[in-house]
């Protein structure tokens, strides 16, 4: 009896399902997965499918009518027929505009798919246009490494060159320094003793200084090159007050003893040229003749708090270097300066250019070589200052700054 119910209510169920899917008249129910059995593999493409089959299925069944033969409606007892077909006239216009509602929505997601296709495509070009870009910085930092170390190698070769030049250089002037004969004595008047500017043996007075006029350029020149000690005579002229006493060594016509006169100082010249010494006494200054280093070893006069040999050393003999440094060190005021000016020997333009185009030359003065000697000469700080850069930005002077305490 039991079983007998059951059947019975599962009947009934059945019927009433079958009854509802009629009255929707949606046709048959929709088999697993998609039309045609088709499967889909999720992708871009396949959304954009799924929607659109889906929008013109809602669009179909909202533009078509029933069938005068129907086999739907015409399905059951007369009763059951008539029933079916009150209830679609009913509710069939709530359903077309339900289906109208739906196609839309359809249609919506449809443009969406699109635009995320359209999207994704963009991404992937995107993505592809990254990686390009990522080659060409990993080839371009490669080339730039390979470019860093070629640079790092030429550079290497070039000071390679200009040590192993200087060092030529050096060797060939020992080999004509230990070759040179003596000069035999002019009978007359005893001859000067070689110092800063000329040496006697050599070429007149009034000639060297011709020969110098031509060879370091003009007065404006020069004094643009001068102006560059402003700040040091300022700063040594504020630290001592008043105004103290400023010896040039070297001093030539009196060009620097002119500035320094403007700036503030009082000065004293000292050249080994008679014309030179006189050409400084006829506008005012004090000036004497004297040649390095004895005239520092017999100065005996006020103690200068600055001082200075500009374009001077490279006239000395080596031998008389650290002399003189040690005797400006005995001389110069406690807070005092010495400036040594000359020709910056590792611009090897410079060299060949300025130091072997004056043959009143004798060596060429290395700054780590004066630095060295006026540390032993007893001052307690020395600097350099790289001055006079030529077209390509080397130097082609330097001035080494002893300083005492």
């Amino acid at each position: 009896m039991g079983n007998e119910d059951g059947a019975k209510r599962a009947g009934a169920g059945s019927s009433a399902d079958e009854l509802a899917r009629e009255v929707y008249w949606a046709a048959l129910p929709m088999a697993e997965g998609r039309a045609g059995g088709v499967s889909r593999t999720g992708t871009w493409s396949d959304l954009s499918v799924g929607w659109s089959e889906l929008e013109a299925t809602l669009r179909r069944d909202h533009g078509s009518g029933p069938l005068p033969d129907d086999p739907v409606l015409e399905m059951g007892s007369p009763t059951k027929r008539r029933f079916k077909r009150f209830t679609f006239k009913v509710l069939r216009p709530l359903m077309r505009r339900y289906d109208r509602i739906t196609a839309d929505l359809a249609l919506l997601g449809l443009e969406t798919a699109q635009d995320l296709a359209v999207a994704r495509g963009d991404t992937a070009a995107l993505t592809s246009e990254i990686q390009r870009l990522r080659a060409e910085l990993r080839e371009a930092q490669a080339t730039w490494e390979e470019l860093r170390t070629e640079f790092a190698t030429r550079l290497h070769e070039h000071d390679v060159r200009v040590g192993t030049a200087t060092a030529d250089l050096e060797a060939l002037t020992r080999r004509l320094a230990a070759g040179a004969q003596p000069i035999a004595a002019v009978p007359g008047p005893a001859a000067e003793t070689p110092a800063p500017g000329r040496p006697t043996s050599v070429m007149p007075d009034a000639f060297y200084w011709r020969f110098e006029a031509a060879l370091r350029g003009s007065p404006d020149s020069i004094k643009a090159k001068l102006e560059r000690y402003r700040d040091l005579a300022t700063e040594l002229r504020g630290a001592t007050g008043g105004s103290p006493l400023w010896l040039d060594l070297g001093c030539g016509e009196g060009q620097f003893l002119s500035m320094l006169r403007d700036w503030g100082w009082r000065v004293l010249g000292m050249d080994i040229s008679p014309q030179a010494v006189q050409a400084c006494i006829d506008q005012g200054f004090d000036a004497v003749e004297g040649s390095l280093p004895d005239f520092l070893a017999a100065y005996d006069r006020e103690a200068p708090h600055g001082m200075s040999a500009i374009q001077v050393v490279e006239h000395l003999d080596p031998s008389a270097w650290l002399p003189m440094l040690q005797l400006a060190r005995t001389v110069l005021a406690p807070g005092g300066a010495f400036v040594i000016e000359t020709i910056y020997p590792l611009n090897v333009d410079a060299l060949a250019t300025w130091f072997f185009g004056d043959i009143t030359h004798t060596w060429p003065a290395n700054p780590e070589t004066l630095r060295v000697m006026a540390g032993f000469a007893g001052f307690d700080r020395v600097d350099l200052r790289l001055m006079n850069e030529d077209a390509d930005g080397r130097p082609q002077d330097y001035a080494l700054i002893a300083r005492t305490a």
